[in-house]
């Protein structure tokens, strides 16, 4: 029995696939890092991702083309079940990228709600000051 050779179609739906496992796992990573306030971690996790959905934009611009020149043969005998993967796949990385803004959303506002609070004056200390008066200057004498 004579195996069959994937086609392109079928080529360009396996990496793009790939592409959105890799996606959900740095968004992993990402909602890692805010629990943790990895700064650091985070920024790395999205730079990733944004070349993840760079490299994704590519695939999938070839998976337009190669469907455009397919006969529907091919396209049911190879791309049917794989596309229907395949938007299994982006609905599960659209949905978690949804959770990650969100996530992402929470953090941002809790560290803007943070930095108000220390621009703030604190009412505890501003009553001890006012309490404490004027106070007077301290001298030191040498002669007595």
């Amino acid at each position: 029995m004579r195996r069959r050779v994937p086609s392109a179609l079928t080529q360009h739906i396996e990496r793009a696939k790939q592409l959105l496992d890799t996606l959900e796992v740095q968004a992993h990573v990402a909602r890692q890092a805010l629990a943790h306030d990895g700064a650091a971690e985070f920024e790395a996790a999205i730079n990733a991702r944004g070349q993840i959905l760079d490299d994704l934009a590519l695939v999938v611009d070839a998976i337009a083309r190669e469907r455009a020149t397919a006969t529907d043969y091919d396209i049911d005998a190879d791309g049917g079940p794989l596309l229907a993967e395949l938007a299994r796949a982006a609905a599960a990385a659209l949905e978690s990228q949804r959770e990650l803004t969100a996530r992402a959303a929470v953090q941002r506002n809790r560290l803007a709600s943070a930095l108000h609070n220390v621009n703030r004056p604190d009412s505890v200390a501003s009553q001890y000051a006012a309490a404490g008066g004027a106070r007077r200057p301290v001298r030191i004498s040498v002669t007595g």
